[in-house]
């Protein structure tokens, strides 16, 4: 079992993150997070920290069809996968978890 550090607890980005995680079926999309003015850096933060993951390994992506289906908007293999990135869902790992029970303890 994952150890709380006392650094993640007292990061506010962390704890608004698993906030507004928690609140929408402990899943959102990576879009969805950047909407709600997250930054790519505090999200990268949380997944290195083990306090979110994405919900699911990456699945293959057929690039061939995607980029023939938008080639107006998918200039390169880069901006695909790009999309592909902010389309995938993190959800809160058991550390993420515990976190929030923690925080929302303390109010």
């Amino acid at each position: 079992m994952d150890k709380i550090e006392p650094e993640l607890l007292r990061n506010g980005a962390v704890v608004n993150l698993l906030s507004a995680i928690g609140h929408h079926h402990n899943m959102l999309s990576v879009i969805e997070l950047l909407e709600r003015k997250f930054a790519f850096k505090e999200i990268g933060y949380a997944i290195e920290q083990g306090v979110i993951a994405f919900n699911r390994p990456n699945p293959r992506v057929n690039l061939a069809s995607i980029e023939s289906a938008n080639r107006s908007t998918v200039n390169s293999r880069n901006t695909c996968c790009y999309h592909h990135v902010l389309n995938r869902h993190v959800k809160l790992t058991e550390l993420g978890h515990r976190m929030l029970d923690n925080s929302s303890e303390r109010k």
